[in-house]
């Protein structure tokens, strides 16, 4: 028994170290991101809204919900869905895009533009330039306004590493009382 205590001591403890060094999933939110149509006036302005998940270790998009609807409007004129088409995310510092290709062979784009990378961001980034390319309508919709704000979303592995670690110390403080 005080083998097996020990192990879950020395296993929790370490765990907890692990805990401490592990990087999370960063979500990012878009904030009031408008874009209009310079050559189309009259057109109502576009709102992009959603989220994607940026891995600052694999320096990648891993998840995202983004539609774009015309202001005032509660119906998307076009949904970045992983289900119904192939979307490439891309990030390089200060950008990050969204190219699209439905299963019908229409192409469209979405990405914008901000000062220096995700990583080091801070929690919020204001927006310096955006675009999107609806192919079927052809002109280009640009950035008007907006920014990015985030919420850290812990990994998996960090949860089960915090319990482990938890483990350790209630064996370490039952041996303590004993």
């Amino acid at each position: 028994m005080k083998e097996f205590v020990r192990i879950v001591r020395l296993l929790g403890l370490s765990a907890l170290v692990v805990t401490g060094t592990a990087q999370a999933a960063t979500t990012w939110y878009l904030n009031d991101v408008i874009f209009s149509d310079p050559q189309r006036p009259g057109v109502a302005p576009e709102q992009a809204v959603g989220w994607f998940t940026y891995d600052e270790v694999g320096n990648t998009i891993t998840d995202w919900s983004l539609l774009v609807k015309t202001v005032g409007s509660s119906t998307a004129n076009f949904t970045y869905d992983k289900s119904r088409m192939t979307v490439t995310p891309s990030v390089r510092d200060g950008h990050v895009g969204f190219d699209a290709k439905t299963f019908d062979a229409a192409m469209y784009y979405f990405g914008f533009g901000f000062s220096g990378t995700l990583a080091t961001a801070g929690d919020a980034i204001a927006l310096t330039s955006g675009i999107i390319n609806h192919g079927w309508r052809g002109p280009t919709s640009l950035l008007v306004s907006g920014s990015i704000a985030t919420s850290p979303i812990p990994e998996v592995g960090t949860g089960v590493a915090f319990a482990m670690g938890l483990l350790g110390l209630v064996a370490l403080t039952r041996r303590r009382q004993a």
